[in-house]
């Protein structure tokens, strides 16, 4: 397994020498959740999708960015299927990058294909009116088709914004409290 692993990141490193001119496909992969308000020490789950592949992929590389002081990183979840191979570096999460997230399956794929890619995950730890963009871009390869055809793509990123806890939150436990006090000055 480790040495299909290995040989899959091996073809994606190929790909991307290979590919020196940009492909005739055109897909998005995106950060599902657009615009999202958290609340402070919550945890969040972002997914990342692709669309509109008019050709199977074999892989693709990304790169992910966010502001720490907002977001701590907990983990990237990589949907298999349809990848079986993956390989994510963590060693910058402390500065809010993931610098290289990738992924293979060379038996994946259609016309128009819409995938998951994975889900990452973060803990809310910045304070009430922080907020920080998580933006995805190509990585040192980008997505390839089969043949070696690089992909075009198109990313669609996603921001966070740590809000109060809703005022109907407040409102309904002023009324609940009003209730145990009712039901005490009965007894």
């Amino acid at each position: 397994m480790l040495r299909r692993g290995l040989k899959g990141l091996c073809g994606i490193a190929l790909m991307g020498t290979l590919a020196a001119t940009d492909g005739t496909y055109a897909a998005t992969v995106s950060i599902l959740s657009g615009s999202v308000e958290v609340m402070p020490n919550e945890a969040i789950a972002l997914k990342v999708s692709g669309t509109g592949f008019s050709s199977s992929a074999d892989g693709g590389d990304f790169t992910i960015s966010w502001d720490p002081s907002v977001l701590s990183y907990i983990g990237f979840s990589v949907a298999d299927p349809p990848w079986d191979t993956s390989f994510i570096n963590v060693t910058d999460v402390a500065t809010g990058i993931l610098n290289s997230v990738s992924v293979a399956d060379s038996a994946f794929g259609g016309p128009g294909a819409v995938f998951d890619i994975g889900t990452l995950s973060f803990t809310v730890v910045g304070g009430i009116g922080d907020s920080t963009a998580v933006s995805i871009a190509d990585g040192l390869v980008g997505w390839v088709a089969p043949g070696v055809v690089p992909i075009t793509t198109t990313y669609n990123s996603a921001s966070v914004k740590v809000v109060p806890i809703p005022a109907t939150a407040y409102l309904l436990l002023s009324g609940v409290v009003g209730l145990v006090a009712i039901g005490r000055r009965k007894r």
